[in-house]
């Protein structure tokens, strides 16, 4: 009986364990986008080691190749001396990497938008959508993140 018990507790600590472990994706995109819109429907922004690009597009069904979002890179953000963009990046809990959703609520599905986040580490390429308020239980921000670092993005693009 108590190796059962041990057996079983071990579970919930290694979710909790992968929880709380946050790495950094070799590359994320984020961005908010709207599917019934005239004018700008979504702005993606790709962020890997050496550039930022930003994209923003009137056909967000559009930008999907084989079910991949395809960022054609309308302004990018290289600047010099700046070593690495890790800060612009979303820390991405271990645990969404195992998630099986691709989406968390209902994203636009009332005409309100939704956020899109990607990101790949080791090769491995996830991709979320997802409804302000409907966030995963174990990345609560992730919605304020993705408006914070399109936030500190647009501010350098002003520059």
């Amino acid at each position: 009986m108590k190796k059962l018990l041990g057996k079983l507790l071990i579970i919930p600590v290694f979710i909790v364990g992968l929880s709380l472990i946050e790495v950094t994706p070799n590359k994320t995109t984020f961005g908010f986008f709207a599917g019934m819109c005239d004018g700008n429907c979504a702005t993606m922004y790709e962020v890997s080691d050496k550039t930022i690009l930003v994209d923003t597009t009137s056909f967000w069904d559009f930008r999907f190749k084989d079910e991949k979002l395809e960022i054609l890179g309308q302004k990018i953000i290289n600047q010099e001396g700046i070593k690495d963009y890790d800060f612009y990046k979303l820390r991405v809990p271990l645990i969404m990497i195992l998630d099986p959703r691709s989406g968390f609520g209902c994203p636009d599905c009332y005409d309100q938008g939704g956020y899109f986040f990607e990101f790949e580490i080791l090769g491995i390429k996830r991709q979320f959508q997802i409804d302000k308020g409907e966030e995963p239980i174990y990345y609560q921000n992730i919605t304020d993140d993705i408006r914070h670092n399109i936030k500190i993005i647009n501010e350098q693009l002003i520059k």
